[in-house]
């Protein structure tokens, strides 16, 4: 049997994880607002500490909303964030993507907006802030990206084509194999994985490669899945329907239990989260609503207490709320 616990001021949300099924309850809200902007990622640090990244917000006549901002968060209690006041520039850009390495240093990739070039950047946290050596390296052309890494310490990263009149469609999805070397990265060139956007990468408990993604022309939800051997990926699981909506987000908790959170389809402002387990070479997925929102990105935080992160934005005026849960068994 397992347990996920929700704790909120006042409440407590219990799901009951047996057998593949879940019993939600639907009647909570998020646990606080930590910042304002768009399209966040968050990943886990050290520690305990939690390191986010988002864009500024979209607002007309307000400051541009194609710089990026982080700000770091201190695990509490088991139960909650405590946030940093304000938060820092780190470069202009749009659609981030955040990871940790396994030295302990944070990788982001994200996308200029005036030409669909994609950039990284690399950072160490020291003494309670951020030491980018690395801001603002190109290493491919596109949209979206989102990035992991592997079970040897390579890295993972996954984008859809770019959007140019006459070039390919932008509705195809490639990925490029990163090697970290002398406080730099080597990419690889890229390569095809399937039609399709939005995508989102974790690494599995046996180290396999997990893709989640939208397919533009349906709103429907596939994944991917992938074996990394030898320096070269073996898709072995590519277009598996496993949920309808949009923007998902995917982590691996210890023990194995994979969490995905996605919004609802157009119109639907919700995002609902999907527990899977791995089966051979499939997944059995679960699905429940769990809060209003959009644009999700989930992490794995404690494994002593097997928690996670969610963040997200609202989208009637671009606060960016948050939530802690923990797992038991």
């Amino acid at each position: 049997m397992y347990i996920i616990f929700k704790k909120l001021t006042g409440i407590m949300f219990i799901s009951l994880f047996l057998a593949s099924f879940i019993i939600p309850n639907n009647s909570f809200a998020g646990q606080g607002q930590y910042d304002i902007g768009t399209n966040p990622s968050v990943t886990y640090l050290k520690d305990e500490i939690a390191f986010e990244i988002h864009q500024e917000q979209l607002v007309p006549g307000d400051r541009p909303y194609n710089k990026l901002y982080y700000k770091i968060g201190k695990y509490k209690d088991k139960s909650d964030i405590e946030w940093d006041i304000g938060h820092t520039y780190l470069d202009d850009g749009i659609e981030p993507s955040a990871t940790r390495l396994d030295n302990g240093d944070i990788l982001v990739v994200y996308r200029d907006d005036t030409n669909e070039e994609l950039y990284y950047s690399l950072g160490k946290y020291k003494n309670g802030n951020m030491d980018w050596y690395v801001v603002g390296e190109r290493y491919a052309t596109g949209m979206n990206p989102s990035v992991t890494v592997l079970k040897n310490g390579d890295i993972l990263s996954i984008h859809q084509g770019q959007m140019l009149p006459g070039d390919w469609p932008y509705n195809r999805l490639y990925y490029q194999i990163g090697k970290y070397n002398n406080n730099d990265i080597e990419w690889s060139g890229r390569t095809y994985l399937d039609d399709g956007i939005e995508a989102s990468l974790a690494l599995t408990d046996n180290n396999h490669a997990l893709a989640v993604y939208r397919k533009d022309t349906n709103e429907e939800l596939y994944y991917a899945l992938g074996e990394y051997k030898d320096g070269n990926m073996k898709w072995y699981v590519v277009q598996e329907r496993y949920a309808t909506g949009m923007n998902p987000s995917v982590t691996v908790l210890t023990g194995g239990a994979i969490l995905e959170v996605h919004q609802g389809s157009t119109g639907d402002n919700k995002l609902y989260l999907s527990v899977g387990t791995v089966r051979d070479t499939s997944i059995d997925w679960t699905e429940f609503f769990i809060v209003d929102g959009i644009e999700p990105s989930i992490t794995h935080i404690d494994n002593d207490n097997n928690s996670w992160l969610l963040v997200f934005r609202d989208n009637v005026n671009h606060n960016l709320y948050y939530d802690v849960w923990y797992w038991a068994k």
